[in-house]
């Protein structure tokens, strides 16, 4: 039945072909020739800049960062203005962009990717959204949005505040100036074709002309010059992989190199309140030296928790005395054993009283009288 229907050629959607089509000419020269024969005020830039920047940032921070890759997590009320005023960009409701998104960093540069740059820059530019599907749409990578009741909300009521934020909002702010039409063609349809045009640059342009920073299995490049009209969308490679807070029906492929989490969540929350778990996945990158350390540490087992340089280090004087069992084993001043060589999480018996003998790992050789380093402890 799959195979079927991807078969069929894919239909049309006139609905975003006309719209598509129409709010450049009203956005542009009609614009322009309303502004040449009546005047030009600062408050119509202002107005067109001002919506673009806080529904532009509702993209951003909010469709992108937050619903599709859960690189952070917020309270409702911000999600509520993240919704509201994203749904003002005319680029679809949170459901059907998030799972467009998900789609595409799962299927990157592949057939089943919407908007696939190997089709041809101006497919990935805003063709794709001419056709419908080509097998009927289903949320199945979004369950937890599904979940989400601002997301429900604003999925049933998206085109109504479209509506109201293309015709009613800007002809208002107009209205207050006496020139409702001049705010309806400056913050409705020029605002409007500026966003989508920015956010469509960012599927065509950063998979076009850039620099492969990080991956170079990938077709996302990093432009700068793209990122200062983006709010930081036109470097791709700097994107956060796709979250381990996501569903995991479907695997989904994760860019860049192995990352590192802050375990520690007092270093994950944000200072303003409404925003938390703040880079809980946007992971730093890990040096190769920084990896290799890592994976040493992890083989060589448990550290001191006092990370003192030397076993046999004394608590008061700072003396790294070191006494000989007659078993020849080594023993602590303070009663305990370094575990060296043992595997990790075991944990020398101390129950008995006594000072038990050094673990050693098979066909290990045992020390020279002397001096024993905690395995993986550094300096203080």
């Amino acid at each position: 039945m799959t195979t079927a229907l991807a078969a069929r050629p894919r239909q049309k959607d006139w609905t975003n072909i006309i719209f598509l089509m129409l709010t450049p000419i009203l956005g542009i020269p009609v614009t322009a020739w309303y502004t040449w024969k009546t005047g030009f005020s600062f408050w119509m830039l202002a107005l067109c800049v001002g919506m673009f920047t806080v529904i532009g940032l509702s993209i951003c921070a909010g469709y992108h960062r937050l619903f599709s890759h859960k690189s952070y997590e917020c309270s409702p009320r911000v999600q509520a203005l993240y919704a509201f005023f994203g749904a003002m960009a005319a680029q679809n409701s949170i459901l059907c962009w998030s799972s467009d998104h998900r789609n595409h960093h799962q299927y990157v540069d592949k057939d089943w990717d919407p908007y696939n740059i190997q089709r041809g820059f101006w497919w990935a530019h805003f063709f794709w959204v001419f056709y419908k599907p080509a097998t009927p749409k289903t949320f199945a990578n979004v369950p937890d949005l599904e979940k989400n009741p601002v997301v429900a909300w604003q999925h049933r009521w998206y085109k109504w505040i479209l509506m109201f934020g293309i015709f009613v909002i800007p002809t208002g702010i107009g209205a207050l100036f006496g020139r409702p039409l001049a705010g309806l063609l400056w913050g409705g349809f020029l605002r409007v074709v500026i966003t989508h045009h920015t956010t469509f640059l960012v599927n065509s342009m950063a998979h076009y002309l850039g620099k492969r920073t990080f991956n170079a299995r990938v077709s996302a490049r990093d432009n700068w010059v793209l990122a200062l009209v983006t709010f930081g969308e036109g470097v791709p490679q700097l994107s956060p992989p796709l979250s381990r807070r996501l569903p995991k029906r479907r695997p989904l492929v994760p860019l860049g190199s192995r990352q590192v989490v802050d375990p520690r969540p007092e270093k994950r929350r944000s200072r303003f309140g409404p925003a938390f778990d703040l880079g809980a996945d946007d992971r730093r990158r890990a040096s190769p030296r920084g990896g290799q350390a890592r994976r040493a540490a992890s083989r060589r087992g448990p550290v001191h928790p006092r990370r003192r340089k030397f076993a046999g280090a004394s608590p008061r004087r700072g003396r790294r005395s070191n006494t000989r069992s007659r078993s020849g084993a080594s023993t602590w001043p303070s009663g305990r054993a370094a575990s060296i060589g043992a595997p990790p999480g075991s944990v020398p018996d101390c129950s008995s009283g006594s000072a038990p003998a050094v673990a050693f790992g098979a066909g290990a050789a045992r020390p020279a009288p002397g001096r024993i380093r905690i395995a993986g402890a550094g300096r203080n």
